[in-house]
């Protein structure tokens, strides 16, 4: 269908058959079908040229809130395709986000913390957003949100 010129329309197909694959379990499933729809999707959207902010936003989704990091660093891998805008559209969507994550304050007792989950995968897209822009202000910031290890 890529090759045949059905851009968008695989665009659409891919994301439904990872969310039906996500539904199933990833252990379910060998991960190789998890990269290879994920670069199929990419390569589509390359040609397809979606609206920037609303694949900004399914992105954004995806990443934060899917349950076997489906679309991880989303950020990187499609910023050929968002370009400025959907950059942007995907700043202002984690920034949204992360201005209600409360910090965490050192542990004296240094108890181990679960990582992962939302917190986890929004700090690492804030991360990231830093790294882009070169913004160690924002870095720093970012990290400073989590002091509970040493």
């Amino acid at each position: 269908m890529l090759e045949e010129g059905f851009t968008a329309e695989v665009v659409e197909l891919s994301e439904y058959a990872l969310a039906k694959i996500e539904g199933i379990g990833v252990y379910a499933v060998d991960g190789t079908i998890y990269t290879f729809l994920e670069d199929l999707h990419h390569e589509a959207c390359r040609r397809a040229k979606p609206d920037p902010e609303a694949l900004a936003k399914r992105l954004f989704e995806w990443e934060l809130g899917g349950d076997y990091y489906t679309f991880f660093d989303a950020v990187n891998t499609y910023a050929d395709v968002l370009g400025d805008r959907g950059l942007a559209e995907y700043r202002r969507l984690a920034e949204k986000e992360w201005a209600d994550v409360p910090a965490l304050a050192p542990d004296p007792e240094n108890r181990p913390r679960y990582y992962g989950g939302k917190r986890e995968r929004l700090a690492d897209i804030m991360q990231t957003l830093a790294y882009r822009s070169d913004d160690v202000e924002n870095l720093v910031a970012v990290k400073s949100k989590d002091l509970s290890t040493n």
